[in-house]
């Protein structure tokens, strides 16, 4: 059998089209449709794991070929090549400290690629999360659903605290007896930071909806409902 450089230096691109195939296939039987494109890389990502493992803690005393081939032909028991950070483990017997410094940025490609399907949180623990504070990195970033959850709290805080602001205004007008002068004035306070918020219009899409709303009633002399609607947002 060629040593695992040779091998690859001649049939690469076919082991990686072959081995994305059968994964995407895997994937596909089970009912569930990952883009092409990110098993590719999860598999180039994967070569690149084993490469590193042979030579670096196996000390080139076994040759990455046997690590791929071995996980590759249990595919379709233990899907995809992508969790590779368990399989490891149990073949090298190796500290998961000295693993995880050896392929952890690789592992962490892999997670950016298909979040939902590498878990290496569930492989090293702690380690993990220790690991990604050295490289500076929040968890959450790597994880769609907690990051998801982050921004929609964040956004329902923002909410909450322009909602605050705009009841200020809003009972400044009800002392001003809604003089001509006062709404006035406070379209003028709308308009402005209305203006601010779409500098940004990505970040800001729920805070212009809000403005634009209460710009409105205020624009129809809708005093009550915008004081209503505010107190159910702050």
């Amino acid at each position: 059998m060629p040593r695992f450089k040779e091998f690859l230096q001649k049939y690469r691109e076919k082991v990686i089209e072959e081995m994305t195939d059968a994964i995407y296939t895997a994937y596909k039987m089970r009912g569930k449709i990952i883009d092409k494109e990110k098993i590719r890389k999860a598999v180039e990502n994967a070569i690149e794991i084993s490469d590193k493992l042979a030579h670096n803690i196996f000390d080139n005393r076994a040759d990455p070929y046997w690590i791929a081939v071995n996980h590759y032909k249990n595919l379709y028991d233990q899907p995809p090549a992508v969790q590779l950070t368990g399989v490891f483990d149990r073949l090298l017997r190796a500290p998961r400290e000295t693993v995880l410094e050896t392929i952890g940025d690789n592992i962490i490609e892999l997670k950016k690629a298909l979040p939902n399907v590498v878990k290496p949180e569930e492989v090293y623990g702690d380690l993990w999360y220790e690991f990604l504070k050295k490289k500076g990195i929040d968890p959450n970033e790597l994880n769609p659903e907690k990051k998801k959850n982050a921004g929609v709290q964040k956004s329902q805080e923002s909410i909450s605290a322009e909602a605050r602001e705009l009841l200020g205004l809003l009972r400044g007008l009800k002392y001003a007896r809604y003089s001509d002068d006062a709404v006035s004035e406070a379209k003028g306070e709308l308009k402005a930071r209305l203006e601010e918020l779409l500098q940004k219009p990505e970040e800001n899409l729920d805070l212009i909806g809000l403005y634009f709303t209460i710009g409105g009633l205020i624009e129809r002399g809708d005093f009550e409902r915008a004081e209503e609607l505010l107190r159910k947002l702050r």
